[in-house]
């Protein structure tokens, strides 16, 4: 007899633990369910948002009318088309330039 009511006690905990595992399970796929539908939902409306939205970039400058020879060829080192440089600066910079790309490079 002690050992039915042991079993039938072993079997009622053994059967809520299932139960309220069952429970929590069916909580947790509920939960990620929802999580997954409004996050699909929030990425399609961003890809719809980003479609409407989508502007061809106008370009800062207008390079259309320029020929590629209209470029000065490179002089040197350094090349101040635009005369900022003094002739010492200039000597200087290539000076500093020079000894740098000596330092760095290995030949």
């Amino acid at each position: 007899m002690l050992i039915r009511k042991v079993g039938a006690f072993l079997h009622a905990t053994f059967h809520t633990q299932i139960v309220a595992h069952n429970t929590k399970m069916k909580i947790r796929t509920k939960i990620l369910i929802l999580f997954l539908t409004l996050n699909f939902l929030s990425c399609k409306g961003i890809a719809q948002e980003t479609e409407t939205e989508t502007k061809k970039p106008t370009p800062e400058f207008d390079f259309s009318g320029m020929e590629k020879s209209s470029f000065p060829k490179p002089i040197g080192i350094i090349n101040d088309y635009g005369q900022i440089f003094t002739e010492s600066q200039r000597t200087e910079l290539s000076k500093i330039l020079y000894d740098y790309d000596i330092e760095t490079t290995r030949q």
